[in-house]
Parts: structure tokens; sequence; C-alpha cells
């Protein structure tokens, strides 16, 4: 992973985006 030029807080909001993004997939998988 090559994040230069991208500031930790931005990483840190992606990063958590993406676990929050990834936990409701795994819902609907679930659901489905």
């Amino acid at each position: 992973m090559k994040w230069r030029g991208f500031p930790n807080t931005v990483l840190t909001r992606l990063t958590e985006k993406g676990r929050k993004v990834a936990k409701r997939v795994g819902e609907i998988e679930r659901i489905l």
C-alpha cells in the first residue's frame, strides 16, 4: 500500500469508513 502524501488523519478516517462498510456488507450477506 503506497499512501505517500496522505495525512494520517485521512488514512485513519478512510480505514474506519472501510471497516464500517465491511460490517454493513457482512450484515447484508447474513440477511441474504
